[in-house]
């Protein structure tokens, strides 16, 4: 298990950390001001918004990063296994149709693997990085609720 980095690694800086990123993403996306979210909407939903965002959060963070970064630092400079895995990570959401300019994305969701892969070298542990890879999936999730119509 430790080889995936399912373990609890450095507990309370990943939670930490984790948990104040997933904190400040859930703010942005609930207090967007292009995207109006009905307090009634969440207050109905908002545990299979949770539960969306935790299990994609961690799905993702142990197939590009669990499974190949402790590998991966075997070959090479820890700088580079996270930056490779990042790429790796990014490279499939070139196909998503979240905003107009898929290069912008991809840069944000690169940026994004960096610092999840950097959160979870650093800690040892899939915790931070999946709460802050959930956090930022709330940003994306609630937009997407917003734009087909599921939030009025």
């Amino acid at each position: 298990m430790k080889s995936i980095y399912l373990t609890k690694g450095r507990l309370i800086p990943g939670l930490i950390i984790g948990i104040l990123v997933f904190v400040v993403f859930g703010y942005l996306a609930i207090t967007n001001p292009q995207q109006r979210i009905e307090t009634d909407f969440l207050r109905k939903n908002f545990v299979w918004i949770l539960i969306f965002v935790f299990a994609n959060g961690f799905m993702e963070e142990l197939i590009f990063r669990g499974i190949f970064l402790k590998k991966l630092n075997r070959y090479m400079k820890p700088v580079w296994s996270i930056i490779l895995t990042s790429i790796c990570f990014a490279a499939p959401h070139l196909t998503v149709n979240y905003t107009p300019d898929v290069l912008y994305f991809f840069g944000i969701v690169f940026v994004l693997g960096m610092i999840c892969g950097y959160a979870m070298y650093y800690t040892r542990s899939i915790i931070a990085p999946m709460l802050i890879h959930a956090g930022a999936d709330l940003l994306i999730i609630l937009q997407i609720f917003t734009s087909y119509g599921v939030i009025d």
